[in-house]
């Protein structure tokens, strides 16, 4: 008897002719015969099990189940929270007067579980470098400018290129100014003129500077030893020069290699020159060690030609602004002059940066320039080519 008042009349013989399983549900005077395998005619795997079952423990439909495993069904009922019992997984869900008893062998859960990771895991690896790619591409095109310098520097992004250095009296390559460019993972160069001053405000110029003195005297240590005459200019912050940090690392890296201070030029902008008093103190210092000195960028500053007179400097680097107008009429070509000789006069030798015409060359011959260096000799190239530039024009 049902709980709403229904009752069950098993193998009831209404519909004997046809079946054995009928089953009647009766109320009142009024009864109703249904196949019992209907109760779970429904399309499933042969390893999962249905039963329907009343309070009482009458099985009224089975799907998939033998004798053995009916016993599962008995000891179902006895504790309707359990969900494993004898090497089956079990799910029990209960209604009024009846229980829906589903079970599943473990071993064709586990045998099942292994055929998809073998079909899956393929795809799934693949997918997850995929999303992984897309997370590390979004997270870098969210970082800041600075977030990305750290991660390049960090990364060892930051190569170093080499634009020789030709001496007008012999027609030779004589060094090379080392240059900084950063290389992305994809092989895409990103222009000083955006990076640096990015990195000398945020104090970052600091490691980047270590990496090109560690690649130069790695890298270049063979050529300066062979050829004592070839120097490498490498430029310095105004924030190592004042402290005198880099001076340490310099001698630091230099030990023990039997490269000679000479060869190392240190090429420092105007920018480094507030202070008049202990910057000669600090470039009269780093001159005892035996490095040659360079002053980047002259005339593009503040400062005046009397600082010529009075700071130890070894080399003038005339910018490019200056050396375009040398074959003009114009005011700047005669300041061009001026700068020429006094440094002449001083016995400072002279660089002129950015040579790129013929016309140019020739005005800074005549007017007595030691070195060049410019697109018409040479354009900044990596270590290799500017080694075989080397072998082929000292």
């Amino acid at each position: 008897m049902m709980p709403n008042g229904y009752s069950f009349i098993m193998n009831a013989d209404i519909f004997a002719k046809h079946s054995d399983d009928f089953i009647t549900l009766k109320s009142d005077h009024y009864a109703v015969s249904i196949d019992a395998e209907r109760l779970t005619d429904i399309i499933t795997e042969p390893y999962i099990k249905i039963a329907i079952v009343t309070n009482s423990g009458q099985v009224l439909s089975t799907l998939n189940y033998t004798n053995y495993n009916l016993e599962l069904i008995h000891k179902a009922l006895k504790n309707p929270n359990i969900n494993k019992i004898t090497k089956h997984l079990l799910a029990i869900s209960r209604v009024p007067g009846l229980y829906y008893i589903s079970a599943e062998s473990m071993s064709y859960v586990f045998q099942q579980s292994r055929k998809n990771l073998i079909l899956f895991l393929p795809f799934g690896i693949i997918m997850s470098l995929i999303a992984s790619g897309a997370v590390i591409w979004g997270l870098r095109k969210r970082l800041s400018p600075i977030g990305e310098l750290k991660l390049a520097i960090a990364n060892k992004e930051m190569v170093v290129y080499y634009q020789p250095i030709l001496d007008y009296k012999t027609g030779r390559c004589c060094g090379a100014e080392a240059l900084v460019r950063w290389q992305r993972p994809d092989g895409s160069m990103i222009k000083p003129d955006f990076f640096i001053p990015l990195a000398e405000e945020s104090g970052l110029i600091q490691p980047i500077t270590d990496q090109i003195i560690e690649s130069v005297i790695t890298n270049l240590k063979e050529i300066l030893i062979a050829n004592r005459d070839l120097h490498i200019a490498i430029n310095i912050a105004v924030v190592d020069f004042n402290s005198q940090r880099i001076f340490k690392k310099l001698e630091s890296m230099l030990s023990g290699t039997n490269i000679e201070p000479q060869q190392i030029w240190l090429e420092i902008t105007e920018r480094g020159f507030m202070d008049f008093k202990a910057t000669r103190d600090n470039l009269q210092q780093i001159r005892m060690q035996g490095y040659t000195i360079v002053m980047d960028d002259f005339g593009t500053g503040y400062s005046s030609l009397s600082y010529l007179k009075e700071l130890p400097i070894d080399v003038l680097k005339i910018d490019k602004a200056f050396v375009s107008s040398v074959d003009t009429d114009s005011v700047t070509s005669h300041v061009t002059g001026h700068i020429i000789d006094i440094a002449k006069t001083l016995n400072i030798k002279i660089v002129a940066e950015g040579v790129e015409t013929q016309a140019q060359s020739e005005y800074l011959k005549a007017h007595h320039v030691d070195y060049a260096q410019g697109w018409l000799y040479a354009k900044a190239m990596p270590l290799e080519e500017f080694i075989k530039f080397c072998e082929f024009n000292t």
